[in-house]
């Protein structure tokens, strides 16, 4: 300072923390972008698995599709007074069934929690995605919740309470062709019947926006993953 060379030590000093700044914000951006690898990483991942778990809700359906109208029949010709070439120790399982529960994934909650979803650009997948979580999957576990809850207050009383078993414990025939031919339990069995072809309604639209859904999301996934 006593020779007049402040000015240099100052620009001098300006300049090292410019550097320092400088340095900071170059290490910012390569972990920022370290940071936004792994995430989209992990997005891609639980993408990968959500379409792990759309697979199997296609198969879910799949068998529902295939083993519904079994249901169905029966109840149709037991509506009707047709028993005569019915399995009638199949009675009670047929006319107090309740529908198959599905154990949906949660992978799309955890997109839709962590911000995954904003960060893919397909806006027609994420339509998609959100219709088929929100509407398909919702409508399907809602019918199931309602039959669930519908056979326990009210079928299921209702058919115990005209069911008569003999010592092994099996349906007693003369019984259960005597409330067939009464059409005791029709109320019910027509219930049912309503409530079988709703679900079979129900699964066969899933199926297809599942199936839609999958190929638009592997495709998505062969072309962005790394």
């Amino acid at each position: 300072m006593e020779t007049g060379k402040t000015g240099k030590y100052l620009k001098y000093a300006i300049g090292e923390i410019i550097l320092v700044i400088i340095g900071i914000l170059i290490a910012l951006s390569i972990n920022n972008r370290n940071e936004e690898k792994k995430f989209n990483k992990q997005v891609m991942n639980q993408l990968i698995l959500l379409s792990k778990e759309i697979d199997y809700d296609i198969s879910e359906y799949n068998y529902i599709i295939e083993d519904e109208p079994h249901y169905i029949n029966y109840l149709k010709k037991l509506s009707k007074g047709e028993y005569q070439d019915l399995d009638l120790n199949r009675f009670y399982k047929v006319v107090a069934a309740n529908s198959s529960g599905i154990n949906f994934g949660d992978t799309y909650k955890t997109l839709k929690e962590n911000g995954g979803l904003n960060t893919i650009n397909n806006l027609e997948l994420r339509e998609d995605m959100q219709a088929y979580h929100n509407y398909n999957r919702e409508n399907y576990a809602g019918m199931h919740n309602y039959h669930v809850s519908f056979v326990i207050n009210y079928i299921e009383p209702k058919v115990l309470e005209l069911m008569e078993y003999d010592s092994n414990n099996q349906l007693v025939k003369e019984n259960t062709i005597k409330i067939i031919e009464g059409k005791t339990l029709n109320n019910v069995i027509n219930q049912q019947l309503k409530i079988s072809k709703n679900i079979l309604g129900i699964v066969e639209r899933n199926l297809e926006e599942a199936i839609e859904l999958k190929a638009l999301l592997d495709n998505y996934i062969k072309d962005h993953k790394d």
